[in-house]
């Protein structure tokens, strides 16, 4: 009997920006040291299909570290206070507003987390019209 793997296909967004939520932060060893590789998981789209994307961030947390800015996003933009140290629980679960761009390499197209803004209840992903519209309304997953 033959070996069957399944196809893994990687759908490209579009570049804008999607509600997230932050499902997992894990600790890895990359190619520029230990890093935090940080899952979002999107609002589904109009067909009701899930996705997610990774981001990575160094482990270091000070105001000009990428680190910062996502935890600073994920915690409403208010600014963070000095006595802060980061703790991963604070963040899981946290909604916040992801801008997609589109990149590409010799393997082709894929995309690339450019910013972690706060979450914002009227922002929608493009061009999905399913994402709603009244700012009443909670994070819609």
């Amino acid at each position: 009997m033959g070996i069957t793997i399944e196809q893994n296909v990687i759908e490209v967004l579009p570049t804008g920006q999607y509600p997230a939520r932050i499902s997992s932060i894990d600790q890895v060893s990359g190619q520029f040291g230990d890093q935090l590789k940080i899952k979002f998981d999107l609002a589904p789209n109009a067909e009701g299909e899930k996705q997610s994307l990774l981001g990575w961030a160094s482990m270091k947390f000070n105001p000009k570290s990428k680190l910062y800015s996502w935890v600073q996003s994920a915690l409403g933009g208010s600014p963070i206070e000095r006595s802060y140290n980061f703790n991963s629980d604070d963040i899981l679960g946290k909604p916040v507003t992801l801008v997609v761009v589109v990149k590409s390499n010799e393997n082709g197209e894929f995309n690339k987390i450019e910013s972690v803004l706060p979450y914002k209840k009227t922002a929608k992903p493009v061009p999905q019209p399913a994402a709603p519209t009244d700012p009443s309304e909670d994070i819609p997953w």
